[in-house]
């Protein structure tokens, strides 16, 4: 285990050759960085993204260590028909483009009718929006898009954080991929889409403005096409639009005012966050993610320039980090890091354990905090699912400092 953490840490070697601990954590260096170094081989793509929480998950999170808030508002989300006769996408994927993608060996037929079906995805897609806004005036907004399956109110204590950082905070429901982001990057690179980094950037696009450019308009071969109205740029613009203070964000019949936006995600979420942070120059807090392939995502992630700022925090023991848990895939350790990289978070790691009430640096935060929940994916979750978060208010002040002074 130490080994493949040594391994994997060592593969940025070239931009990280130490990491900054806090006082914890103090001996950790030199059990991290040794080992001999090898590349990693970025095969099948084994970061599952889709929540599994434990049934042992506590349902008591713990409360926020923040600013006073002036409230929550719940709003009424999208709305998704699964027996609308294939005239939708969410009503058209089961016997569709899932049946096509079991076909390739991407995921299993069952699938199709089980964990990856439209109506057990339903729920979740349809849940409100959740917003926080500060007392007085906020002059950011952060907007947070939850990973597969997932949803805004299973992520309050982030929300709450970034609030208390002086931000209004919108926790957005959105038609997010009915798929982890392992079986999309299946998807991608063993087909039907292809080539690899064409296909993840058209869905990306979709995603979040319901089109793509000519280039690789067409290349995820008709995964998850989610029209313009269904987008999340649209579905964003929506719900402001309800909001009293909401228009200060918008520009225009149909602009967001990216200036005044800071995006978040978790998984999946993160993944879509980190391509509009870097096609916008948008800033961006990023947690557990992105988790994109390399052949997928290594051309627009170095298309990051260093104008605004970038932060990031994921679990040292979750699938994509340094040293995985040895219960889970082992064969993507480094991912994440890796990603972070390559789109221009070059500053050295801080190992986080919670003793010391911030990180040293913020830019990347690896924490070794212990999940509250039990089981499952349960490093993975503790970075941001309320559920499965460590119950310590310094986790929800560490996430308030990375929401702070962005």
């Amino acid at each position: 285990s130490s080994r493949r953490r040594a391994d994997h840490l060592a593969n940025s070697r070239e931009f990280l050759p130490t990491m900054a601990l806090d006082s914890r954590a103090a001996a950790l260096p030199k059990r991290i960085m040794s080992g001999s170094s090898r590349v990693a081989a970025l095969g099948f793509f084994t970061c599952l993204t889709a929540p599994s929480l434990s049934t042992s998950a506590r349902a008591d999170a713990g409360k926020a260590s923040a600013a006073p808030l002036a409230g929550w508002t719940r709003l009424d989300g999208i709305s998704v028909d699964c027996d609308a006769g294939n005239t939708t996408v969410p009503s058209a994927w089961d016997d569709g483009a899932c049946l096509v993608g079991a076909a390739a060996g991407n995921w299993k037929t069952e699938d199709c009718t089980g964990a990856f079906s439209c109506k057990h995805r339903q729920t979740n897609w349809m849940e409100p929006h959740l917003v926080y806004a500060p007392e007085g005036e906020c002059s950011s907004l952060v907007v947070f898009l939850p990973g597969t399956g997932s949803k805004p109110s299973a992520h309050s204590r982030v929300l709450r954080a970034a609030a208390a950082a002086g931000h209004c905070v919108i926790g957005l429901s959105y038609l997010s991929q009915p798929v982890p982001v392992a079986r999309f990057n299946a998807w991608c690179r063993h087909g039907p889409g292809a080539p690899p980094e064409a296909c993840n950037r058209d869905a990306h696009e979709r995603m979040l403005f319901g089109t793509a450019p000519p280039d690789v308009a067409t290349k995820s071969a008709g995964l998850w096409d989610v029209t313009p109205v269904d987008s999340m740029k649209s579905i964003l613009r929506a719900a402001l639009l309800r909001l009293s203070w909401g228009r200060q964000f918008l520009t225009g019949e149909q602009g967001v005012r990216w200036s005044k936006v800071i995006l978040s995600g978790h998984s999946q979420g993160a993944g879509h966050a980190a391509y509009l942070s870097i096609l916008k120059d948008v800033r961006a807090v990023l947690l557990s993610g992105p988790q994109d392939c390399a052949e997928c995502s290594e051309g627009w992630l170095a298309r990051a320039t260093p104008v605004v700022t970038r932060r990031a925090l994921f679990h040292m023991h979750e699938e994509c980090g340094p040293e995985p848990d040895a219960t889970g895939p082992q064969d993507e350790a480094g991912l994440i890091l890796q990603n972070l990289v390559r789109m221009g978070l070059r500053t050295q790691p801080t190992v986080w354990t919670g003793k010391d009430l911030e990180p040293r640096d913020r830019e990347i935060v690896i924490s070794d905090l212990e999940p509250s929940c039990q089981g499952g994916r349960s490093f993975h979750m503790s970075i941001s699912v309320d559920s499965c978060a460590p119950r310590s208010e310094r986790m929800d002040a560490l996430w308030t400092s990375l929401f702070s002074d962005i």
